[in-house]
């Protein structure tokens, strides 16, 4: 059985979910504060999923740079081609990027990870979801919800 509460250093104190499925607290990401989720189900998970999310944050620049690239890159031509109000002009990278506004990072013990964002109504409330794991990089960026 996993302890209701666990304590680490990277991420200080992280609670066990309703659903005792995965981890939850907070961590700073590129200067932003998002939910930190770390699935597992049990001990052994949970030190992998600890272990994973260290090696995530430790390179947080590198990732944080790529997972904001994808996204754009797979999203914006989405955003200007389809997604568009009547008297709302195309969007620049730039003005893209600075209104995905991370919520939460979820990790699991093999290293897959997941970032959603709230889309700031740039798709009428959809989450924007970018998915990869430690081992084989970035899977895709798509919109949920």
């Amino acid at each position: 059985m996993l302890p209701d509460k666990i304590t680490t250093v990277e991420f200080g104190v992280l609670e066990l979910g309703r659903q005792s499925e995965a981890y939850i607290g907070k961590a700073g990401w590129c200067g932003t504060e998002a939910k930190l989720i770390l699935s597992c189900s049990d001990a052994a998970e949970l030190e992998r999923a600890l272990e994973a999310s260290a090696l995530l944050f430790q390179q947080s620049s590198q990732w944080n740079s790529r997972i904001r690239e994808l996204a754009v890159d797979e999203l914006l031509p989405v955003k200007n081609g389809n997604w568009l109000e009547d008297d709302e002009t195309e969007l620049s990278r730039e003005e893209f990027l600075a209104r995905m506004l991370l919520e939460y990072i979820q990790v699991d013990e093999s290293g897959v990870f997941v970032f959603s964002h709230d889309d700031d109504d740039m798709f009428w409330g959809h989450k924007i979801i970018v998915v990869g794991d430690l081992k084989t990089g970035l899977r895709l960026a798509e919109i949920a919800g």
